[in-house]
């Protein structure tokens, strides 16, 4: 019986205390584990939009861009055959920013959006339910973007997305009453709108991505060495 009371405590969902960043991250862990389970759980909490930001969206996606920050300041960026370099403090900041700011957008836009398509495929869902649905099942993107922290990791973000994917279709009929018989679609939906708008905002924040150096000798080498090397690939292949 103690198991068990030890285990149920342990997969419970946190109740909230505000800008709590110990709770946030309790309440990340929760939904990562239980991301079938929990959205029963946080269907049922009262939540405004500013409260679904201030308690979770702010902090996990300040901390995710906070490790992207330092690890760029680290370890640099690498552009390939050509080397790393590291980006000026100031304009990598603002980058950051801007994007952070550019990422809780999208998440307002892509739960507005998916309001109205929750009622387009036979279902029924609140500005706030559609917010938590976005925003929770975000919970893997956020928790793979603190993989920045070690750029070498990054490309682990993948396994993270698609669980974030995976906790999204757990949520869609809980969270927005859509029927199993529409998810799919609805799925489709939201998922094409979120591509569009991430296109469109990342064409507006393209202005503020620090600009990569003027390449020196060595770099130039190294692209001629591969131009180079493409070329007698391509006399070595066959002709038809």
């Amino acid at each position: 019986m103690q198991t068990e009371s030890v285990s149920s405590a342990k997969f419970r969902a946190p109740q909230s205390s505000g800008f709590d960043p110990k709770w946030a991250v309790e309440r990340a862990l929760y939904i990562l584990q239980n991301p079938k389970t929990c959205w029963t759980t946080l269907r049922s909490e009262q939540k405004s939009v500013s409260q679904l930001y201030t308690e979770y969206g702010l902090i996990l996606g300040g901390i995710a861009s906070i490790c992207g920050f330092i690890g760029m300041m680290v370890f640099g960026i690498t552009i390939p055959f050509v080397g790393s370099y590291t980006p000026p403090f100031f304009s990598t900041l603002v980058s950051t920013v801007v994007q952070f700011a550019s990422m809780l957008a999208m998440i307002f836009a892509l739960a507005f959006v998916a309001q109205k398509f929750a009622t387009s495929f036979s279902g029924n869902a609140t500005l706030e339910d559609s917010l938590k649905l976005i925003l929770y099942a975000m919970t893997a993107n956020f928790a793979g973007g603190m993989l920045g922290l070690l750029p070498f990791l990054w490309p682990l973000a993948a396994i993270f997305a698609f669980y974030a994917l995976y906790t999204f279709w757990q949520g869609v009929t809980p969270m927005t009453g859509v029927p199993a018989d529409q998810k799919l679609k609805f799925s489709l939906a939201v998922f094409v709108s979120g591509i569009v708008i991430g296109l469109v905002l990342a064409a507006v924040t393209a202005v503020f991505q620090p600009r990569a150096p003027v390449m020196d000798g060595e770099a130039m080498k190294n692209l001629q060495d591969v131009s180079k090397s493409l070329e007698q690939f391509q006399k070595m292949a066959p002709r038809n």
